[in-house]
């Protein structure tokens, strides 16, 4: 029967319309509720697509193996209630396809998750669905939207989520119905993309230099020891006894260290440095002596600027004892005075110059990760501090 003929085939207006709420018709079980006057309809005929829908409840109606319908089918739902037809008609639309996050991408916990979406056609909105374990959740977007934005507190925290999008149709009803009255029909979801929620890595590495290479990982306060670490493509094992990953990996000054992290399967990310030239103690020398009222004024050469200079002085504290004071210094300079009135006099000192590269960190990281890669000077021995 045509719908535009229902109307007229039906029991007038004045009897009562009918409300029938048929949302997200397409996969999967499908309800329909026809309700008169407030009150559940319990005794309609309703079939989908010819598939007979069993009453359940207070005028509620549920196809529980609903036929096949792809992207492009007509939805027919009837509804007969008496001498009433209701009617209604919608072609199910064309899934959405996920254009972001990408596969795997990686999130802090603190950060929202911006869903994008391509669709066709003129559409009645979008349901946006993460699912983590047990967690599943469905966020509502408008017919026009291509994006929609998950607030990072709606989302589990250190959990892979899976999101997919599922588009809605609305249809056309006619016969006696209310004018709140509604039918959509749903697309199949779109491709399904998964994501992680975690907490950022601190990467820390030990001296990392021209031969031995250590790195600490940590989330939080913790220590992680389950990550993945490979160091110009050799891996990098977990050492416990020290909570480090370390190995022996030879690269010559000026060479590139490439640190790649992973955990649980996805990237965290990429750090590069360069192994920085070792610099060139020029003053003092071996043996020299200084007085206690002026600084000691240590010089260096270096033909590259590491972003910074570590100055170093140690002494003997007693038998199988060391101590010193060392000082972080800015990668263009090229002399640091140490203040003589608070370095130990008659005492042989030992003075020694680093070069330190930070690296460059693309990815899951804190901010405050350094590669910390070192390139060291020879050591200056027996200058001394005099006391006049």
């Amino acid at each position: 029967m045509a719908l535009a003929c229902l109307a007229a085939c039906s029991s007038s207006e004045e009897s009562g319309q009918y409300r029938v709420e048929a949302g997200d018709l397409g996969a999967g079980a499908q309800r329909i509720r026809v309700s008169r006057d407030g009150k559940g309809v319990t005794d309609a005929r309703v079939t989908v697509n010819d598939v007979l829908a069993a009453h359940e409840a207070d005028g509620t109606y549920v196809v529980s193996e609903p036929a096949s319908m792809p992207s492009g089918s007509r939805v027919n739902l009837l509804i007969v209630a008496g001498e009433d037809t209701l009617q209604g008609q919608a072609v199910v639309p064309a899934a959405p396809r996920i254009t972001a996050p990408a596969a795997n991408s990686l999130f802090s916990h603190t950060e929202d998750v911006a869903v994008e979406w391509t669709a066709e056609g003129s559409l009645a909105g979008f349901a946006v669905v993460t699912t983590a374990g047990r967690d599943v959740r469905t966020f509502e977007a408008g017919g026009a939207d291509r994006r929609f934005v998950i607030a990072s507190q709606q989302l589990p925290s250190n959990a892979g989520v899976e999101v997919t999008v599922i588009a809605r149709a609305r249809g056309v009803l006619a016969g006696p119905v209310t004018a709140d009255s509604s039918f959509s029909v749903r697309s199949e979801a779109a491709n399904a993309v998964v994501f992680r929620r975690t907490t950022p890595l601190q990467v820390l590495g030990g001296d990392m230099g021209e031969r031995w290479q250590h790195v600490r990982v940590t989330a939080g306060d913790d220590v992680v020891e389950d990550a993945v670490l490979t160091l110009n493509g050799q891996a990098v094992p977990y050492d416990g006894d020290f909570g480090t990953y370390s190995t022996e990996l030879s690269v010559q000054a000026g060479g590139e260290l490439r640190l790649e992290v992973s955990r649980d399967g996805a990237l965290f990310g990429v750090a590069t440095g360069l192994v920085p030239e070792p610099p060139t103690v020029t003053a003092p020398s071996n043996g020299d002596s200084f007085t206690a009222t002026a600084p000691l004024t240590v010089t260096w050469s270096s033909s590259t600027n590491p972003d910074r200079f570590k100055v170093g002085v140690s002494w003997s504290c007693g038998e199988n004892c060391s101590t010193g004071e060392q000082f972080d210094v800015a990668g263009t300079a090229r002399t640091f005075d140490l203040p003589g009135d608070a370095l130990p006099t008659n005492t042989d000192l030992r003075l020694w110059v680093f070069g330190y590269n930070d690296g460059d960190f693309v990815g899951h990281f804190t901010p405050d990760s350094r590669m910390n890669i070192r390139g060291e000077s020879l050591a200056v021995q027996g200058v001394r501090i005099t006391s006049n």
